[in-house]
């Protein structure tokens, strides 16, 4: 920018306004910052020393008449022992001052006695908070966005370690902001019937994310760091929410979600109209609603069950789609139940790798016991006829 003033100056300071969509406040504050730090460099006034000086070494820019004042007030004393922050009254005397002793007065500085690289501190420093206060908006914003979804693009993936297993390191770009997706919040792919299932991590893709939290680090403003999951329950519950306008109406609620990521998810809703179905409503006209959600969850199986304030009837409900003959309260303290399945329902209820019951257990905080009914007697001989 040069160290320009008056009309010349104001110019400069309304098309940075605009281009960087900023308040003419804001750059004005940092072109004040700029000019103080360069002053400090000319005084030679050491990091130590700026610190107790804040207060009284002031720049100004005038935005009427485009004029820059840089001003260091001092006290007025018999003896100097602080040159910093005190001045003799001889020396006021001689500077024009009518001084008394006791009295602070305010000593300015001409830009113009900058040297070259002075004035490119000032361009340097100016430029840095700029760019600090475009990421104070960018916080402010996604701080807005906390506990909603947002939007990424996958910008870099590598392989790597942690915890002691391998791992992949994946670069998110979220509304121009560089993040990671830690592994603990990923979900990995993986196939199945010659399917893959899960997120791939492609650079290039797109997802959305569940935006958990952000949260400033180290000094100054504008640095602030983003926690984003794929794997947390609360990504698919938005991802409903979204999907469904009677759940964002506040005509259905979503109970409890229990998931494993990537692999199945159980949401229990309830209606608060009794004209509603909620269950349908959330899977939607030819399931749309529900293949929309896994859609974006790159094949996650979801179940939507009716949630009931009734534990059998939750119970039995959370096995679905296994048929269930009866559910039995063993130990209401300790939230026990036994679960009497016939035997060609069995394997549906308790699922692969025992997923269905586990999911229906975390659900609704019983513990499920299955008991198989009426399984065929095994045939005498255990040979199978030619």
């Amino acid at each position: 920018m040069g160290m320009i003033t008056g009309k010349e100056l104001i110019r400069a300071m309304e098309d940075v306004s605009r281009l960087k969509n900023l308040s003419i406040n804001e750059v004005v504050e940092a072109l004040e910052d700029a000019l103080v730090i360069a002053y400090f460099r000319h005084m030679r006034i050491d990091k130590k020393d700026r610190e107790r000086l804040k207060d009284l070494v002031k720049a100004h820019v005038d935005m009427t008449t485009g004029e820059i004042d840089i001003i260091h007030k001092k006290q007025v004393v018999e003896n100097v022992e602080d040159p910093l922050t005190q001045i003799s009254v001889d020396e006021a005397r001689k500077l024009g001052f009518d001084a008394e002793v006791g009295q602070h007065i305010e000593l300015k500085f001409d830009p113009k006695n900058f040297t070259r690289d002075e004035v490119n501190i000032v361009q340097q420093v100016f430029n840095q908070r700029i760019a600090n206060a475009q990421k104070e908006h960018k916080y402010e914003y996604l701080k807005s966005l906390e506990g909603t979804l947002v939007r990424g693009r996958i910008i870099g993936v590598e392989k790597g370690m942690y915890r002691g297993q391998p791992t992949l390191k994946v670069r998110v770009d979220i509304e121009g902001v560089d993040t990671m997706l830690p592994p603990e919040e990923q979900v990995r792919a993986y196939k199945k019937d010659g399917k893959i299932i899960g997120d791939t991590y492609k650079r290039g893709e797109w997802y959305d994310f569940y935006l958990r939290e952000v949260k400033r680090i180290g000094k100054g403003k504008g640095n602030f760091d983003l926690i984003i999951s794929r794997s947390d329950p609360k990504l698919v519950e938005l991802l409903l929410e979204r999907e469904v306008p009677d759940i964002g109406k506040g005509f259905v609620e979503v109970k409890d979600i229990a998931r494993e990521p990537g692999k199945r998810t159980k949401v229990s809703v309830l209606s608060l109209d009794s004209r509603i179905d909620p269950v349908a409503v959330c899977i939607g006209p030819r399931g749309r609603r529900i293949k929309d959600v896994q859609r974006e969850l790159r094949g996650e199986k979801i179940d939507v069950i009716r949630w009931s304030a009734e534990p059998e009837e939750y119970i039995k409900n959370a096995l679905a789609p296994a048929e269930i003959d009866n559910v039995e309260i063993v130990d209401p303290e300790h939230k026990l139940a036994k679960v009497y399945v016939h035997h060609s329902n069995v394997k549906q209820a308790i699922g692969e790798e025992g997923l269905n019951v586990k999911l229906a257990e975390k659900l609704t905080g019983w513990h499920i016991d299955i008991v198989e009914l009426g399984a065929p007697e095994e045939t005498e001989g255990g040979g199978v006829n030619e």
